[in-house]
């Protein structure tokens, strides 16, 4: 190598590195920088990628291994060796780095190199050999082109998009705000008529009272007169006149009495009651915004009026999922065992965060599955969910509920943990308190079943239920609870999924109003685990022995479809609605499999 008029930087020397800044417009001999020395390139090999000082160029036509490599000299040397780089990657071999492809093995559809040919594809019959092979035609040019006009295009577009975004957000944030604006209207003119219900109501009650007030004074001053009557009769009256007035003064008493009867019994039945639309306090949402896909003849840049009308929805009970698009790897760097995912939630920032019971973990991902932070337990996480962002989980042989709190990108242990008179097995959602059920957690174990609503520490209710009921009986099973509504709760049951009505005043379960089971057939439903809603009541529930996961509706459950053919012991579900995704975890899995609502 080339080392006259050179200075040699070495580990010791202070300029040991040079600053990119100052390489940016000369070009250095890459073999020359093995010894340390920064000597002018002032040509390049094409198969070496590199580039050579004058030396070393003329040692590369020299070299009987280099001597016909195609170098090029100063006025031709590329300006960036990236593409070389490239290209020699793409052409060594897989198996035998020092080794470039020479064929073409058509029966495996792999290129080969020398080596490769002798060793593993001498058998072979259908061989190709790549020095024979036509130069680039313009076949391929014309489709590097074509590919090229239509990333302009794209190009163009996107540009064209973005300025219109801002109009399109605009003219949407309008329509939400008159659609808002409307309602508070209409709003304000139903309680304008339900005040002038009330003056109507009160006024009809005032004029009564004025009436019944005109009647009690009448009645005043008929006692009044018959008291003097009888005063008087007393002291100057004979004795049949004497009976007539009694008698007369017993009718006048039976009719007295009968009208203050009235006019009581009128009083107490008289009351003032308000009843709230149910329908207007489960409201939700006004609405919903969605981001739609246009067909291409239909995109165009001008900012064309959009209505509701030129939209459709399909429901998620109608739409179909398509076979697992992508696998999450959700295994830290510090996870000792291979992880089981026994719990998947959202938060509303879209985070998500799941419970590795394996690893004794709480996780917190992005929702591209990024790692963000974790938390360590003492025991096994075995179901959890999220109010917001605070998160509560129950875990194996502990008879308490750890509360985590979300803050940002931190997840941070609440100093309270819950203390529970039994084993809570699953928490969940309950009108944004918690519902709790107590058991046994595992598959095929029954035994008593206990259910509290519960705020924090705090008590509300505890649901009870007849076990002598045999529509009630396969509560005994149950191993997961999650709410439909204030009166509805459904209840995984080993092999079926059941929903039942509580009656809230009395705290206790009524009866059943349905179940989903299948055990016929190639999708049937055995060992009920990991169950989930979403927006639109649609019931997720994974099959940890039949190794699918099924979907239902809670609103007809004879509308039913079995979403992910198989899966290896699914043990928890989450819907993405947002990103119009399925996720599914498995015992002994270290990944989260997502399956794409299309």
């Amino acid at each position: 190598m080339a080392t006259g008029g050179t200075k040699i930087y070495t580990s010791e020397d202070v300029h040991d590195e040079i600053k990119e800044s100052d390489l940016h417009c000369v070009k250095y001999c890459d073999a020359c920088k093995y010894d340390g020395s920064h000597e002018e390139a002032t040509g390049f090999c094409v198969q070496c990628a590199e580039y050579l000082c004058e030396l070393c160029f003329r040692g590369h036509r020299k070299n009987k291994t280099t001597r016909k490599h195609t170098l090029l000299n100063q006025d031709e040397m590329p300006a960036n060796k990236d593409t070389f780089e490239t290209i020699n990657k793409l052409t060594k071999c897989n198996v035998h780095p020092h080794h470039d492809y020479a064929y073409e093995c058509v029966e495996h559809k792999s290129f080969i190199c020398v080596v490769c040919l002798s060793e593993t594809h001498r058998k072979c019959d259908d061989i190709l050999d790549l020095s024979a092979c036509r130069e680039i035609d313009q076949a391929h040019l014309r489709m590097c082109a074509e590919i090229q006009e239509q990333l302009e295009d794209l190009t163009s577009k996107t540009e064209c998009s973005a300025k219109e975004i801002g109009n399109k957000v605009k003219k949407v944030e309008g329509e939400i705000m008159s659609f808002g604006a409307q309602l508070k209207q209409n709003i304000d003119v139903l309680t304008d008529k339900l005040m002038a219900e009330i003056k109507d109501v009160i006024n009809a009650e005032i004029e009564n009272n004025i009436e019944a007030r005109g009647d009690c004074k009448q009645i005043q001053t008929n006692i009044e007169t018959g008291i003097q009557l009888l005063e008087t009769i007393k002291a100057y009256g004979t004795k049949q006149q004497i009976a007539i007035l009694a008698r007369h003064t017993k009718s006048m008493h039976e009719n007295i009495t009968n009208e203050i009867s009235k006019f009581n019994v009128k009083k107490q039945q008289f009351t003032l009651t308000f009843s709230k639309d149910s329908t207007l306090q489960e409201t939700k949402s006004i609405g919903k915004v969605q981001l739609l896909a246009l067909a291409d003849d239909d995109t165009t840049c001008d900012s064309d009026a959009l209505t509701n009308e030129d939209f459709t929805y399909t429901p998620l009970i109608d739409r179909c999922f398509r076979q697992c698009s992508m696998i999450h790897n959700v295994r830290s760097r510090s996870d000792k065992s291979v992880c089981s995912v026994s719990s998947i939630r959202l938060l509303k920032n879209g985070h998500i965060v799941l419970a590795d019971c394996a690893n004794l973990k709480i996780k917190l991902f992005s929702n591209k599955f990024d790692y963000i932070d974790d938390i360590q337990l003492p025991k096994q996480p075995i179901d959890m969910c999220n109010i917001d962002n605070e998160i509560y989980v129950c875990c194996e042989n502990m008879k308490r509920i750890y509360h985590i709190v979300v803050k940002g990108n931190k997840l941070f242990l609440h100093m309270r943990s819950y203390v529970t008179g039994k084993q809570p097995i699953c928490v969940s959602e309950f009108d944004s308190e918690l519902i709790v059920l107590f058991g046994k957690h595992k598959l095929g174990e029954g035994g008593n079943v206990n259910i509290e609503n519960r705020n924090g520490c705090s008590i509300r209710s505890r649901i009870t239920y007849d076990s002598s009921d045999k529509d009630l009986k396969g509560i005994k099973d149950a191993k997961k609870i999650i709410s439909l509504k204030s009166t509805k709760i459904l209840l995984t049951e080993n092999d079926r999924v059941t929903c039942y009505e509580i009656d809230q005043t009395k705290c206790k379960i009524v009866k059943r109003r349905w179940y989903y089971r299948i055990s016929y057939g190639k999708n049937i439903l055995e060992g009920a685990l990991g169950l989930t809603k979403d927006s639109e009541g649609n019931v997720y529930v994974c099959g940890y022995n039949s190794n699918n996961v099924h979907q239902v509706s809670s609103h007809n459950f004879c509308m039913n479809q079995v979403v992910v053919p198989y899966i290896e012991r699914p043990v928890s579900v989450c819907v993405d609605e947002q990103n119009d995704r399925l996720l599914v975890g498995c015992e002994e899995d270290d990944y989260v499999h997502s399956y794409s609502i299309m």
